[in-house]
């Protein structure tokens, strides 16, 4: 699965550069690219990642995102989708290019609240009351077995 973006390399090293980004590769042991710089206060990328594992078809992605008070504001656009290795070889500037844009323009109004952070005291205190909540289904569910089981053997 690697071997239709290693000849994209030393395009995607050069686009880099042009835009101050950094490329990183198979991010999560998982086979794509990555373009990601900062500017302005929010972190920007633009990913060429696998779509259909069994035809080896990518797509390309614009997102941004700011961390603020643990808490991950998002906005994210498929700019393209459905390429497959001849595609990456032949037609990927068009797509790096209009990623560039898009995720360029966008500005810290442009995100929305996508969730909290791992690790906060906000997602901490959430998991904590999503555990008791499910400890207390499973408990009521537990006990309406228990009255059926009575009920049916009386």
């Amino acid at each position: 699965m690697e071997a239709p973006r290693r000849p994209l390399d030393p395009g995607l090293d050069e686009f880099a550069g042009q835009i101050g980004a950094e490329l990183e590769r198979n991010e999560h042991g998982w086979p794509g690219r990555t373009l990601r710089w900062s500017r302005e206060g929010l972190n920007r990328q633009i990913e060429i990642c696998l779509l259909e594992e069994a035809t080896l078809l990518f797509g390309v992605s614009a997102c941004a995102w700011r961390d603020e008070g643990g808490r991950r504001y998002w906005r994210s656009e498929r700019v393209a989708e459905g390429l497959d290795a001849a595609d990456l070889e032949t037609r990927l500037e068009s797509p790096l290019r209009e990623a560039q844009r898009i995720v360029t323009s966008w500005t810290d109004e442009d995100l929305e609240f996508a969730g909290y952070i791992a690790g906060s005291p906000e997602f901490e205190r959430r998991q904590r009351r999503n555990r008791v909540v499910f400890y207390m289904l499973v408990s009521g569910l537990l006990a309406l077995a228990a009255g059926i089981l009575w009920w049916v053997a009386t």
